[in-house]
């Protein structure tokens, strides 16, 4: 998915859902069971630079390999 790719379907969820833009960012890290999704909320997006170039890096509180163990 492309940054443009992105910033379009956030903005069709927005248009779709005017609350869309106070929902949290999260990443699903396991399959779904009863109730809530189990997920990692976002510290920062940052584009990479240098060898990085060319990439968007999306940054999870909690480092998602820490939650395997």
């Amino acid at each position: 998915m492309t940054v443009d790719e992105l910033i379009d379907r956030l903005q069709m969820l927005r248009m779709m859902d005017p609350n869309a833009g106070k929902c949290n960012v999260v990443i699903p890290v396991m399959g779904a069971g009863l109730g809530r999704s189990p997920c990692v909320e976002i510290s920062g997006v940052y584009q990479g630079f240098d060898w990085n170039s060319g990439r968007l890096f999306i940054y999870p509180v909690t480092k998602l390999q820490d939650l395997q163990s």
